[in-house]
């Protein structure tokens, strides 16, 4: 078990899955499947990374409002800053919802906004089944992107893990 402040990264997926709920795990593999199939259809070169407090194993045991994905890919990275404004949400949310919206889920968007460097999001798309948690899905901004996906993952000071 990690100490408190230290860097916890990359955390066993098979650790991650066999944590979550019953339910979580159904709805979050419907999620992973129908996103690795549209990215390899559409020839993206897509990851997707579980963050947060349900892959943090200091956080074990806790509720958790949500299972955040964050979704790696250079096709589908916004932009979000001062100089060049909020760019390519849209393309990111098109994709999510020609690979989701055949869950029929309910979907709550956040807009990306910029304000200044306290007052910013790059938005979410968070997808609400009938029963279990909510899937809270990030775009990645261009900035973020690095030479590699593993450059991207070295650089992370916060829990995930990778589930493609």
């Amino acid at each position: 078990m990690a100490e408190v402040g230290e860097v916890l990264r990359g955390v066993d997926s098979k650790d991650f899955w066999g944590n979550l709920e019953s339910v979580d795990n159904t709805n979050l593999r419907s999620v992973v499947d129908s996103l690795k199939n549209l990215s390899r259809k559409d020839g993206f070169d897509a990851h997707l990374v579980v963050v947060g407090g349900t892959v943090d194993p200091r956080r074990r045991g806790e509720p958790h409002k949500d299972i955040d994905l964050v979704l790696y890919s250079g096709d589908l990275a916004i932009e979000n800053s001062p100089s060049l404004g909020v760019k390519n949400f849209d393309k990111f949310e098109g994709f999510l919802n020609e690979a989701l919206g055949g869950l029929k889920w309910e979907k709550e968007t956040i807009e990306p906004f910029w304000q200044d460097w306290d007052r910013s999001s790059d938005g979410s798309v968070t997808y609400k089944p009938k029963d279990g948690k909510p899937i809270e899905i990030l775009p990645v901004r261009v900035d973020s992107l690095k030479g590699s996906f593993d450059e991207y993952l070295a650089g992370q000071n916060r829990p995930y893990s990778v589930i493609f």
